[in-house]
């Protein structure tokens, strides 16, 4: 029988909070939801409270699952979606884009609370057992650096050397490129990277690059730890996507940009581009899909404000996983022109969606598109514009999306699931 798992759930507990997942709260969403189903021996969660932490069992966890599935409405029909219905008149009646305004602070943080109230009320309460119930030689998950900055994860590890640490490293884009975020990010991060190194660490990843990006990273600061690395399969986070055919673009020319409204994603190269093509005529959609985030000022000034811009250009949050999806279907291409990214989950959903990809040329890109994408350098825009330009006048058919999809799906099947990856520890 395969030995214990104890699963960190801070990431799955603070998605509590939000009313529609990120993509990488759906990514961590899909892999528990897969040990839990798939792993053999016994499963626990791992969760921090202000009494310490505590540990819950398999059942309690999956049915935090599916609360927080159903919080966000994964399952739901687009057309029960506010925020897509207000795109959907947008891109049937034109004009400057209606949508519902961003909820301030206060409300976000009462409807949030909100959400907290109503999780414990469908779950339950549960003050699960004391952290000495871990059994011994277990085997402890960790879905990312929030689960390794809970005040108590240092002094477990420090007191409970027979446990071993698996550790999902989503990206290193905090040391790897601080600039892109505010300055103590990079200080905070490292200080929570290295409680991971300790001897026989598991480190898991997304893809080959991110493994060489771990692997410079650990030899940096602390050369000659005996650790892994692993690739492992996300596909699980793709389900429904690549089940349903390819569709032909819809009559109204758009494009989506997906990603949190920062300068990391280099959102106005696009707003640019954009405003360069309004002077040329037939002018496409362009909706920006994502929350605000750091020194988003300018690019909602520009998308707001612009007398031009605002009349083409939507941005819209709180948009749920079933309209994205149905976006994505529907439109010309997605766009992507990251400065850097760890694995860029929308431009792998559009791909599985056999929706055309433009994108940044990144050595992730590089990987986790086959050569299905077209990749250009983030800072060139006449041949980002010429690209949009290109799709705009010859959209890709149904026949070719259907390549597209099929492509893809046995890209995002090439690592081992995380199970079989622990099931070697």
């Amino acid at each position: 029988m395969a030995k214990a798992i104890v699963i960190d759930l801070s990431r799955l507990l603070i998605a509590c909070l939000r009313p529609t997942p990120r993509g990488i709260e759906r990514v961590d969403h899909a892999l528990i939801a897969e040990l839990c189903a798939d792993w053999t021996g016994d499963v626990f969660g791992l969760i921090w409270t202000p009494i310490g932490g505590r540990i819950v069992d398999r059942t309690v966890i999956q049915r935090l699952l599916g609360h927080v599935s159903a919080s966000w409405h994964e399952n739901d029909d687009p057309e029960s979606d506010p925020a897509f219905l207000c795109v959907q008149r947008w891109l049937q009646e034109g004009g400057k884009f209606g949508g519902a305004p961003p909820l301030g602070l206060m409300r976000k943080v009462n409807k949030g609370i909100g959400r907290a109230v109503h999780s414990v009320l469908n779950v339950g309460v549960h003050m699960g057992q004391p952290l000495s119930a871990i059994p011994a030689n277990a085997l402890l998950v960790v879905l990312g650096h929030i689960g390794l900055a809970a005040p108590g994860m240092a002094s477990l590890l420090n007191s409970r050397r027979d446990v071993k640490l698996a550790v999902l490293v989503h990206d290193m884009i905090s040391l790897e490129a601080p600039h892109f975020f505010p300055v103590a990010n990079k200080a905070y991060f490292q200080k929570v990277f290295q409680r991971a190194l300790r001897p026989e660490t598991l480190f898991l990843t997304t893809t080959n690059d991110m493994r060489s990006v771990i692997e410079r990273h650990v030899h940096r600061l602390a050369s000659g730890l005996v650790h892994s690395i692993c690739p492992i399969s996300i596909a699980s986070a793709f389900h429904g996507i690549a089940e349903v055919p390819p569709e032909e673009p819809a009559a109204t020319p758009y494009f989506l940009i997906c990603g949190t409204r920062e300068p990391r994603k280099n959102h106005l190269l696009m707003l640019n581009i954009w405003r360069e093509i309004i002077q040329q005529g037939a002018v496409p959609r362009l909706i920006v899909v994502g929350d605000r985030g750091w020194c988003a000022d300018m690019i909602d000034a520009t998308i707001r404000r612009s007398v031009t811009i605002s009349q083409h250009v939507a941005s819209i949050e709180q948009l749920g996983t079933p309209g994205l999806r149905k976006l994505m279907r529907g439109a010309r291409g997605l766009l992507s022109p990251s400065f850097a990214e760890g694995f860029g989950l929308p431009v792998a959903e559009a791909l599985l969606a056999g929706t055309p990809v433009i994108a940044a040329d990144l050595p992730v890109y590089r990987e986790t598109t086959a050569g299905l994408a077209h990749l250009l350098h983030p800072l060139d825009g006449p041949a980002w514009r010429a690209a949009i330009e290109a799709r705009i006048a010859l959209p890709t058919g149904r026949e070719d999306r259907i390549h597209m999809q099929l492509t893809a799906m046995t890209q995002m099947t090439t690592y081992p699931t995380i199970d079989r990856t622990l099931s070697k520890v």
